[in-house]
C-alpha cells in the first residue's frame, strides 16, 4: 500500500492499515488495567466494531502517520486482537492544541445520565437475555455494580421519615446507610444528591 493513497479530504472516514496508526503520547487518560482491556476486547469482538477513531496527520521520524486523537485504548485492543485495518476519521494536519480540544470533547460526557432509568432498563429489558456474569465480561460495570444498580430500584424512598427513631437529643430522625463500590462512590453520591432534591425532608450527610 502507498500511504499517500489514504490521505483523503479532511474529516473523511476511511479504513486504513493499522500499522499506519499510532497512539498519541499526550493522552491524558490513564492506562487501562488488564481486566479493563479484556472487557474492551470482549466488547469489540462481540460487536465486531470499534466505532471510528479520530486521527490527525503527524510526522513520525520522517514518516507521515495517523496519530489517534481519541481512542488509544481502542487502538491497543485492535492491535491485541490482530485487526489488520482500522476505521478512522482523518482531521488532517491539525495542531496538537486542536487535537487536545477534540479529544476532550469526544471523551467527556456532555449530559448527565439517569442511573435509575438505566437500572430499570438493565432489569426489565436486558436481564431477560443475559446474566450479570455474562454482562460483566463486556460491559463497563462489574457484576457487583450492576447488581447494586438493580437492587437500588427496590429501595422505597417514599418511606423516608416514617417510623422515625428518637435520637439522644429528642429530635426524630431516621438514619439509613447506603454503600457502593469505591470506584463508583463519587458518581453515585452525585446522582443520589440529584435524586433526593425531590425529598426536601431528607438530609444527606
Amino acid at each position: 500500500m502507498i500511504f499517500g493513497a489514504s490521505m483523503k479530504a479532511k474529516n473523511e472516514i476511511l479504513w486504513t492499515e493499522i500499522e499506519t496508526v499510532q497512539k498519541c503520547d499526550w493522552n491524558y487518560k490513564l492506562d487501562g488495567s488488564e481486566e479493563e482491556m479484556e472487557k474492551l476486547k470482549n466488547s469489540v469482538s462481540r460487536d465486531n466494531s470499534v466505532g471510528v477513531l479520530p486521527v490527525r496527520v503527524v510526522d513520525f521520524n520522517g514518516t507521515r502517520m495517523f496519530e489517534v486523537i481519541d481512542g488509544n485504548h481502542r487502538l491497543q485492543a485492535l492491535q491485541e486482537l490482530g485487526w489488520k485495518k482500522v476505521p478512522i476519521e482523518n482531521f488532517g494536519e491539525i495542531s496538537k492544541a486542536d487535537a487536545i480540544t477534540i479529544a476532550r470533547r469526544r471523551n467527556e460526557e456532555w449530559f448527565d445520565s439517569d442511573p435509575f432509568k438505566y437500572a430499570e432498563l438493565l432489569r426489565d429489558e436486558v436481564m431477560g437475555s443475559y446474566s450479570l456474569e455474562e454482562l460483566s465480561r463486556f460491559m463497563p460495570e462489574t457484576e457487583d455494580q450492576m447488581k447494586a444498580m438493580i437492587e437500588s430500584l427496590d429501595f422505597n424512598f417514599d418511606d423516608f421519615g416514617k417510623d422515625k427513631a428518637q435520637t439522644n437529643d429528642g429530635v426524630p430522625m431516621r438514619h439509613i446507610t447506603l454503600s457502593t463500590p469505591e470506584e463508583t462512590a463519587v458518581e453515585f453520591e452525585e446522582d443520589l444528591k440529584d435524586f433526593l432534591k425531590q425529598y426536601p425532608d431528607v438530609e444527606m450527610k
